[in-house]
């Protein structure tokens, strides 16, 4: 099952914890500032699009153990929050965008606890680009 909202200027979107076989969420280029806690419910999300909005801080992925493309790109973002546990618990993430964010820095990564491609652009702090799979999914259609 995929979930759309995309610019659709929505500031929030409500819990949809009913909805627990979701595989793919694209709700980028709204206004949202926080995703929603039940997000850690969707056990079968593999991909999560939600760049181009105006997030502070992301919770409640540590719990998606199947997600492989993470895209916060464009986004108010400071530091990876729940993203570094998952990168360094999860064998599935392949992919994870965050560019044109205010990310000052990055964890450092083992090469086997990196098992993806982590883009941070320009907005980050040297440009710092990690890559360890470059065959990765992304999300936008």
């Amino acid at each position: 099952m995929i979930l759309v909202i995309y610019f659709k200027q929505m500031n929030y979107f409500s819990n949809f914890k009913q909805l627990t076989s979701l595989e793919k969420i694209n709700v980028a280029g709204n206004r949202l500032t926080t995703l929603p806690q039940c997000l850690s419910t969707l056990k079968t999300l593999t991909v999560l699009c939600a760049h181009s909005n105006q997030l502070t801080h992301i919770t409640s992925l540590k719990e998606c153990k199947q997600l492989r493309v993470i895209d916060i790109a464009n986004n108010h973002l400071r530091e990876l929050g729940d993203i570094s546990e998952l990168l360094k618990t999860s064998d599935t993430v392949r992919h994870v965008d965050v560019r044109h964010s205010y990310i000052q820095s990055l964890p450092i990564f083992t090469a086997d606890q990196l098992q993806c491609g982590l883009t941070c652009g320009r907005s980050c702090r040297d440009g710092i680009q990690w890559t360890r799979r470059p065959s990765c999914v992304t999300c936008r259609s």
